[in-house]
């Protein structure tokens, strides 16, 4: 089974992820496959968007990109052209490796990843408490994280294109809470003695 995690900027997609990979799933995180995508890609889009986004010690200099795309929807996209095709490869081929695995995407269906998979949850969190956890985790400013937040502006709307399941699932911040709630999505969590059905809790 390949369960899709997808949901807006620090509604806490990554705990999800986390607990799914508690119950045997191989946890494939796109955010580390896009590294791994910009550094197989580098040349490409140092020619696309300058050396200025070269970092001093070698390789690309993220925040330096992210100040160039978070601010502008055209460069966004053109990140996007270069390196979503090479980062959709990378995600197939490791799902194929695991019996059941989870795929951890901001922009599972902008990529069309919820292609490939059985069910796709999404995790929704209080704007607030969104916006407290992006500036205590990534350290950004306000202005920051709201450009990133308007980067995704249009995740929501991409929910009634996919013809897969999906499951919405509200994280406030308690773990126990988050778990049971994802418990009552069906097949998702399963007995720790591999048989379908839901986890017992023992």
């Amino acid at each position: 089974m390949t369960i899709g995690v997808t949901g807006r900027y620090c509604a806490g997609k990554t705990t999800v992820a986390e607990i799914l990979a508690a119950h045997g799933y191989l946890h494939i995180d796109v955010d580390a496959v896009g590294h791994r995508a910009l550094a197989e890609l580098e040349d490409r889009v140092v020619d696309r968007f300058g050396p200025e986004i070269r970092h001093p010690t070698g390789g690309i200099d993220r925040k330096a990109l992210g100040r160039i795309v978070f601010a502008d929807s055209a460069e966004l996209r053109a990140l996007e052209d270069i390196v979503h095709p090479r980062m959709v490869e990378i995600v197939i081929e490791e799902s194929r490796t695991a019996r059941d695995s989870v795929v951890n995407a901001a922009l599972l269906f902008r990529m069309r990843l919820d292609a490939i998979c059985d069910r796709v949850i999404w995790v929704s969190a209080p704007l607030v408490v969104r916006v407290f956890r992006a500036m205590k985790r990534d350290g950004l400013s306000l202005g920051a994280v709201r450009q990133r937040m308007r980067s995704q502006t249009d995740l929501a709307a991409q929910l009634s294109s996919s013809s897969v399941d999906i499951y919405t699932v509200r994280n406030t911040g308690n773990a126990r809470r988050l778990e049971s709630r994802l418990s009552r999505v069906p097949g998702v969590i399963r007995a720790r003695n591999g048989e379908n059905g839901r986890y017992d809790g023992k």
